[in-house]
């Protein structure tokens, strides 16, 4: 069932990364033109995804999830005090919250308004981004960016519940897309070697994609979705 595509989120996650960050430009007191190593986690904020569904379960609205961990590793290198070129593997789960919209499936026959979800999604999120530090060499370094990459999601969907029934639907998929971030975020230096700082990640999966699965078809649109964390960098 296409639905679960939507997760690709993440994952953003998609995603999720997605569902997800980093927190290294902000080097500022190191040598520059060396390599660093960091962990960050956070949450993944998924945004709704448009939905179209035909076959066995039919009808139509927008996807919501609810807000979900990430966790994230990443690596990097700065060629000079203003650019530094990272690669980022990260982790996000997200559980599906609802469809809001109409639908006709089995048991729950035609419903309007919220239709509740029960599924999730777990992804794995492979990001190689660019970074600039505007303000050069310092303590307390804002920076932008962004890059591409890949989303790997395996979603499920259970069931869905309407006006106190339940229709099973026990449909799963695994898949991977494109993905694509934005960064904006800031670093302190704690000591010459030790960072931390926090980040803003935007996420878009391109997952919008028509498939079938157990008799149910779907159409949905492309995933995204914002991820918020707190990272330590340590630089070598």
């Amino acid at each position: 069932m296409s639905i679960k595509r939507l997760s690709a989120a993440l994952v953003f996650v998609g995603s999720m990364a997605s569902v997800s960050a980093h927190a290294e430009v902000g080097t500022q007191t190191a040598n520059y033109g060396n390599f660093y190593v960091g962990v960050g986690a956070g949450i993944v904020i998924p945004n709704s995804t448009s939905v179209t569904i035909s076959g066995a379960v039919t009808g139509s609205g927008n996807v919501s999830y609810d807000v979900g961990p990430a966790v994230l590793g990443m690596v990097g290198y700065h060629f000079n005090d203003l650019f530094a070129a990272e690669g980022e593997v990260g982790y996000s789960s997200l559980d599906y919250s609802n469809i809001s919209g109409s639908l006709t499936a089995g048991s729950l026959g035609t419903v309007s308004g919220k239709i509740g979800v029960n599924g999730n999604v777990d992804a794995v999120v492979g990001l190689f981004n660019a970074l600039v530090t505007p303000l050069g060499k310092s303590g307390l370094s804002p920076y932008v960016g962004g890059g591409l990459g890949f989303a790997s999601t395996s979603s499920k969907i259970n069931s869905l519940t309407a006006n106190g029934l339940t229709a099973t639907v026990n449909s799963s998929e695994s898949k991977t897309d494109l993905a694509a971030d934005a960064i904006l975020g800031l670093n302190y230096d704690v000591t010459n070697n030790l960072s931390l700082g926090g980040r803003y990640q935007f996420i878009w999966v391109n997952s919008g994609t028509s498939t079938t699965s157990n008799g149910v078809t779907g159409k949905v649109g492309d995933f995204s979705g914002n991820v918020l964390t707190a990272q330590a960098t340590y630089k070598f």
